[in-house]
Order: C-alpha cells, then structure tokens, then sequence
C-alpha cells in the first residue's frame, strides 16, 4: 500500500474504526482505490497545491464515510439510497434506466473507482457552481442538489478532510 492509501486509510480507521478483519482488508481495498483516482493525472484535484491530491483522496474518504459510513452492504448495493436510487460508498444518484459519467448503477456497484470517480466529478461540478461560496458550502451541489451557505453537510466532509494531518515527505539525501 503506498503512502496516499496508507493515508486514507489511518483516516479512515479513525473516523470509523472497522470491527472486523474482513472489514479491515475492505477499509484497505476501499483506501487503495481512492488513491487510484485521486492520483489519476486525468482528474484535477480538488485541492490546490502539494498536498492537493492528498486532500481530493480525504474528501473522498470523508463523502464515503458520511454517504455510507463503509458499510459492507453499501459498498456492494445490497444497501441504497434515495429510494434505491443512489448507489455504491458514495451514494451516486442515479435515475432508473438512466446513467451517471456513462455507467448504470451496477456499473457503480460493481467498479469502486468508478463510484469515486464519479463522486469527484459531482464534487467538482459542484464547486463550479457553487463557486461564490466556500469551504464546505462548496458541496452544496452534492450534499443538497443546490448551493446551500452555512451547508453542515458539506462542512463537515470539508472540515474532516481538511483537517486531517498530513505527514511532511522526507527529503532525499
């Protein structure tokens, strides 16, 4: 597990610990395909600067953690959303019949990196058009379908994963 999953995952663990070992091997599954997308060099971070990607992985952490807090039956759609409509850890709303980034539900279900990617598109979509507020109010596209100021739902992803260390690289030499 390289240093952006290790990352996730200790936040992860953290926020939610997992009971079980299973639970533990999936919350490190779940971590490394966080990383994948976040360090995709075809997805923008959310995030500005050397700890950007770092802080897109958290957010992402952060939206699965409140979205379906991990849980098993999320991750493989026995759980649902929305009247069924929304899918996978981060809760991808999904018409019936219809798709989200070009992929069904099951599609969602099925590929975590997908449902991530997806997630971070919304999230990006919604920082766009929500640009006139900040921070956690940001997600307002996401969390309510609408910018939304003074969003507890939005800050509280954006203050998880913002708040949440970092560790400094070592410097070579």
């Amino acid at each position: 597990m390289n240093t952006m999953a290790s990352l996730v995952l200790s936040a992860m663990v953290a926020w939610l610990p997992p009971k079980t070992a299973h639970d533990h091997a999936r919350y490190e599954s779940i971590a490394t395909d966080i990383e994948a997308v976040a360090s995709d060099p075809g997805e923008p971070p959310i995030a500005t600067g050397p700890d950007g990607r770092a802080r897109t992985a958290l957010l992402l952490a952060s939206t699965s953690y409140d979205e379906g807090q991990f849980r098993e039956e999320v991750d493989d759609g026995r759980a649902r959303g929305d009247g069924g409509r929304s899918v996978c850890l981060s809760q991808i709303f999904v018409n019936p019949g219809k798709k989200r980034e070009g992929w069904t539900a099951e599609e969602l279900i099925e590929d975590r990196q997908k449902c991530f990617r997806a997630a971070l598109h919304i999230m990006r979509g919604s920082i766009a058009w929500c640009s006139h507020l900040k921070e956690g109010d940001l997600l307002g596209g996401y969390t309510h379908g609408k910018c939304v100021a003074n969003n507890r739902l939005g800050r509280g992803r954006w203050r998880r994963a913002f708040a949440w260390p970092i560790p400094l690289a070592k410097e070579e030499g």
